[in-house]
């Protein structure tokens, strides 16, 4: 977006969606308020259309989780917790194979990403594991087809409930191919 800074995206260029990365070491009461700030610039505009704020899963202790923001690097799966959100990667989750669990998870998941302002969520993967040097194996639910369907089903219904609200966030369930039958 070149240099425009944010009153220039919102009331100029008339940006209405931004993915938004957090900043290394910001808490989360600052991010919340830099979103709502944006919320209503968006909102006294002459339409008065509310921007979509949507980000990169911020729930696993892989890269898209700032180093600042994890506890027990890499290593954490899902019974750790960051200083601001619950950590869970998907290959970590896929572990105990139980649907409900993820289910909650993504409900929990939700509910901290609704109180900083994003309601889109650019996750989960449905991508299958197939090449072992491949380095997004974590951010997968495996390499069994089922499996993957049951776990990508039941953390969509966590994120979104079973109709999109105003507690919701929307997933954007990634990277989709198709096969021949």
């Amino acid at each position: 977006m070149g240099s425009a800074n944010p009153t220039q995206l919102v009331t100029e260029r008339h940006i209405r969606y931004i993915l938004v990365r957090p900043n290394a070491g910001e808490s989360p009461d600052i991010t919340a308020k830099f979103h709502n700030g944006l919320q209503e610039m968006a909102e006294a505009s002459r339409l008065g259309i509310p921007i979509v704020l949507s980000t990169d899963p911020r729930h696993g202790p892989a890269a898209a989780v700032p180093a600042s923001w994890q506890r027990g690097g890499r290593c954490a799966r899902a019974a750790s917790q960051t200083d601001d959100f619950s950590v869970a990667d998907q290959l970590g989750l896929a572990v105990a194979r139980n649907p409900e669990l993820v289910r909650q998870f993504g409900h929990i998941a939700a509910k901290e990403l609704r109180a900083i302002g994003i309601q889109c969520l650019l996750g989960p993967m449905a991508d299958l594991i197939t090449e072992p040097r491949w380095n997004r194996i974590g951010s997968t639910f495996g390499e069994d087809p089922a499996l993957v369907t049951s776990l990508t089903k039941a953390i969509v219904e966590g994120f979104q409930g079973k109709q999109l609200g105003p507690e919701s966030v929307m997933t954007v369930t990634k990277h989709f191919l198709a096969t021949a039958r």
